[in-house]
């Protein structure tokens, strides 16, 4: 049927009963149909090779053709270019016998159709397949972000036309298409929008130095916000590091597109300093390798981890203070786990649930995962490890099934002047029956049954609450939650707090006079404050101390108090600070000087013998004025 209709001008009949199926070629079979637009989508093509050209520069044609079986063409170049009303819903057609898509669509007018569906991994030719034209953003998108994820023919020229991408995982699919296949992506760049960043909390007085490092790796087009004032453009993968003026906690977002957080290699400098990662965001991350590997004092991430993640190996190895239940992430896309938790302080109740909730998921096979040394319960957890391991043929590394009871760590729920109430929650009882849980708690790290105070609080499986009372500020309280049943007592997690002590400010200071400037800021001339109520050895000081008049006008012995200040040194987060019974001051404000300007000039008059002058045009004004 090769140019069967090609160039009729007014050609519009009903041919939608023609038995085609042994047809093999439709190459430019309506190519400049002017006027033709039936329902031909009946027709069973099932066995045509060729299609090039086949509805080029059709000028009327708009029918539903999605059921055709497209499954043996193998040609479609400029099958609907220069078409001027074409925008149909082909996403179901099967092309995956396709090698050449050269300028399908080039001046489609009308067509914006989302074809992330298409298997396109043996296309060879895809040069100006959407030339002079452009696809809606969330349709570039999708094709983007669904064809980088297909093993796809290398050195392909793609022209998306005025298509614009947005950032995050649409301009990390397309960095994929060009950094690993080697394309060559023409396009209308990249849509002028904020996306979610990835947000990270780092306390720089956890080690040495005020420097923090981001291992920003393989593509990246971010905006940095370090926290403090400073921004920053980075357009160059590799270790980014960034010194801070003062030390303090920080936190860093990173908008933008970044493909991988972590170096695969090495530990990333300075992670020690990580306390928290507030959001993974919308930065087009498929990539956390190493990402938290050895940050000691990492403990909370999101509940929520991005789709577009495969890697996850070595995530958290040797991140010892990190015990979070991750069973909410979804997995189902993450193809390497080795170590991801091996060396973390990882606990049963949370191994328990991300066994349970990870096992119902479509995960890849063939995954490592190990936890280290982390155990788990009998019943439902072992058998969600058995269903990935024969299911999915994972290879899971642990620590072995355990008997005792599984408990979680304690949480503080409300800390007072003398008391700490907390809770915790016996998820499963090892495989017998709990006697006995509760809190055991002491001055000293690791407190344990029969040695340091203890609060039961019953026997039963769920969630408990407990209160210590009696306590005192300033002083580290270690706390551990525990069961016992017949195989043995289980511990959770140590967690430790310190219940601040208030302190008040003494002493004195002079302040300094100042002329009237409307507001009423007082600056600190001598400085004579102290603190009162802190232990000796503690290192805590007064810093940042803001003064105000009592009042903006100008006066006289007018009272100076202290409006803020903050506490600073290494033990500041055992206080807190009372404004009540601190120390004023007087101080003046004196009338401010202003001055005459413009110009002015005077009538004449006749002799009268008096000096005096009328204005005659008056220009004059203040200057100084607030």
């Amino acid at each position: 049927m090769w140019g069967m209709f090609a160039n009729t001008a007014v050609f519009n009949q009903d041919i939608s009963g023609w038995d085609v199926s042994q047809v093999k070629d439709m190459n430019r079979m309506f190519r400049n149909s002017q006027a033709f637009d039936q329902n031909i989508g009946g027709w069973d093509v099932g066995n045509v090779t060729n299609m090039r050209e086949m509805f080029y520069g059709a000028q009327a044609f708009n029918q539903n053709v999605d059921n055709w079986d497209v499954s043996n063409v193998s040609t479609m170049s400029n099958m609907f270019a220069n078409t001027a009303v074409f925008n149909q819903d082909i996403s179901g057609w099967d092309v995956s016998n396709v090698t050449t898509m050269s300028r399908m669509f080039m001046n489609s007018q009308a067509f914006d159709q989302d074809l992330s569906a298409w298997d396109i991994s043996k296309v060879k030719y895809m040069d100006s397949i959407f030339i002079d034209m452009t696809l809606s953003t969330a349709n570039y998108d999708s094709i983007l972000c669904n064809w980088s994820q297909l093993e796809l023919q290398r050195n392909v020229k793609f022209d998306g036309g005025n298509s614009k991408y947005s950032p995050g995982l649409p301009a990390a699919s397309r960095a994929l298409l060009e950094n690993v296949y080697n394309w060559q992506i023409t396009d209308g760049g990249s849509l002028e929008i904020d996306n979610a960043p990835l947000i990270l909390v780092f306390d720089t007085e956890l080690s040495p130095g005020n420097t923090i490092s981001l291992a920003l790796n393989d593509y990246v087009d971010a905006i940095v916000d370090w926290g403090d004032g400073n921004i920053d453009t980075v357009k160059t993968p590799g270790i980014i590091e960034y010194d801070y003026a003062q030390p303090g906690q920080y936190t860093v977002s990173i908008a933008g597109t970044v493909i991988t957080f972590g170096d695969e290699d090495q530990t990333t400098p300075n992670i020690e300093k990580l306390v928290e990662v507030k959001s993974f965001g919308d930065v087009g991350l498929f990539i956390l390798s190493r990402a938290f590997n050895d940050a000691i004092n990492l403990r909370k991430v999101p509940d929520t981890l991005p789709a577009s993640i495969k890697r996850l190996d070595y995530a958290f190895t040797g991140a010892t203070s990190f015990d979070q239940d991750l069973s909410s992430w979804d997995i189902s896309n993450v193809v390497f786990m080795d170590d991801m938790f091996a060396g973390t302080a990882l606990s049963t109740p949370n191994y328990n649930r991300i066994l349970e909730q990870w096992s119902a998921l479509p995960v890849q096979n063939g995954v490592e995962f190990s936890v280290g040394t982390t155990m788990y319960s009998p019943g439902t957890p072992a058998t969600a490890r058995q269903k990935l391991e024969y299911d999915f043929g994972w290879d899971i590394t642990d620590g072995g099934i355990s008997d005792l009871p599984a408990i979680t760590a304690a949480t503080v729920v409300e800390l007072t002047a003398s008391a700490a109430s907390l809770s915790a929650e016996l998820t499963h009882n090892g495989g017998s029956a709990v006697t006995d849980r509760g809190l055991v708690w002491a001055t000293t790290p690791q407190p344990i049954l029969g040695q340091d105070s203890v609060i039961a609080a019953g026997s039963e499986l769920g969630e408990f609450s407990a209160s210590i009372t009696n306590l005192s500020c300033a002083q580290p309280y270690y706390v551990r939650s525990y069961a016992t049943n017949d195989a043995g007592t289980a511990y959770g997690t140590e967690i430790s707090f310190v219940l601040p002590c208030e302190l008040t400010i003494a002493g004195n200071f002079i302040a300094s006079d100042k002329s009237y400037d409307g507001n009423s800021n007082a600056t600190i001339k001598t400085n004579n404050l102290e603190l009162q109520g802190a232990v000796s050895s503690h290192q805590v000081e007064l810093s940042d101390v803001v003064l105000e008049f009592a009042q903006s006008k100008a006066g006289k012995d007018l009272k100076i108090s202290i409006k803020s200040a903050k506490l600073s040194g290494a033990d500041k987060g055992n206080y807190t600070l009372s404004m009540t019974g601190a120390p004023t001051a007087k101080a003046n404000i004196s009338a401010k000087e202003i001055t005459i300007a413009g110009s002015f000039s005077a009538k004449d008059k006749a002799y009268d013998g008096k000096s005096t002058a009328t204005i005659n045009s008056n220009k004059l004004k203040l200057e100084g004025v607030i």
